[in-house]
């Protein structure tokens, strides 16, 4: 209701000519594109911030598979930036826990991957989510940044979105942001990359032998048991993500099942309940491209560092200086 109640609000303004104005308009919805948003508008901003998918979060996101609602998209790690973990235990409100049990199975490495959200990422967009309404970022999902117009006389941008146009004053970008700038060189530098997964549901009450781990198992990249983050421990069962090289990986799930008993991951007496298989999408934009739109463009566009969740580093004291602590985990 909240989107549909947006949307007709912009449509009647565009109707009557009276200029929507947003002074950024944020594309995409990962942890760090929140975390902007929720600054900007915090510091006095109008902030919109338009993802293309139903929920926020991103590569970050939660998916419902194999029946189990709430897991984590792919494979993640967040690393040992102590000043990562206590950003999103006092700001954002996760309750951060070390990558648990310690790594067991054959030729796992002794790698520490540092802490995890307890609840897993589905807990930190949620709570970023929150906040953006909190602070008055207005959000809307399900929705594409459809094209941008670059007014090089008045120094800002027109964002096409569901057929009408609303002026900004600065666009906030990531590397995978989908952008299509329609005037100058009629640039559409946008391209997408697939990065298939297989899950596994697997019935094996032995205790989880791993959390985030890059396996010598041909065609598979690295794996992930979001068992703990799923409440499963307690059921007897295991669900492990394995992000695979390309789409045709996707067939050979059986022969991923033994590997993951060869290497000790599972137990040799694990059973397969079912395998489900998901494909994430994502844009690659070059900001480089902008060059050939003029200084103007390059003067509106502002890209954000999400490569690795890790880069919150980058912008938290920032962040900080504006955020308010959260009263306690959630």
């Amino acid at each position: 209701m909240r989107q549909t109640a947006v949307l007709f609000c912009l449509w009647i303004f565009g109707v009557y000519g009276v200029q929507t104005d947003f002074d950024s308009v944020v594309v995409g919805s990962s942890p760090i594109c929140m975390c902007e948003a929720i600054y900007r508008a915090k510091t006095g901003e109008q902030v919109l911030l338009v993802e293309r998918a139903a929920e926020c979060g991103g590569a970050w996101k939660s998916i419902t598979i194999c029946g189990i609602p709430n897991v984590d998209l792919g494979c993640h790690e967040f690393g040992n930036n102590k000043q990562v973990e206590q950003f999103l235990e006092e700001y954002i409100g996760c309750r951060m826990i070390r990558n648990a049990p310690k790594q067991k199975g054959k030729g796992v490495k002794k790698s520490d991957w540092g802490t995890y959200p307890q609840r897993g990422c589905h807990e930190m967009s949620q709570n970023l989510q929150r906040l953006m309404q909190e602070a008055g970022v207005t959000i809307l999902l399900s929705t594409r940044l459809e094209k941008v117009f670059i007014d090089k006389n008045r120094k800002i941008a027109e964002v096409q979105i569901n057929g009408s146009r609303y002026s900004t004053k600065k666009i906030v970008v990531t590397a995978y942001s989908e952008i299509e700038i329609e005037n100058v060189y009629h640039i559409n530098n946008t391209r997408q990359s697939k990065y298939p997964h297989l899950y596994m549901l697997v019935r094996d009450p032995a205790p989880t032998q791993f959390t985030y781990h890059q396996p010598s198992i041909t065609g598979v990249t690295r794996l992930m048991n979001v068992t703990q983050f799923t409440g499963l421990e307690e059921r007897g069962f295991q669900l492990i993500s394995l992000q695979v090289r390309d789409e045709k990986a996707l067939d050979q799930g059986a022969k991923y099942f033994e590997e993951l008993k060869r290497l000790e991951l599972i137990s040799r007496s694990a059973e397969l309940v079912c395998m489900e298989s998901y494909i994430y999408e994502q844009s690659v934009f070059d900001k480089s491209v902008l060059t050939k739109a003029g200084p103007e463009a390059a003067a509106i566009f502002e890209q954000l560092d999400t490569n690795h969740i890790s880069n919150i580093s980058k912008y938290v004291d920032k962040w900080k200086k504006v955020m308010a602590p959260c009263s306690s985990a959630h």
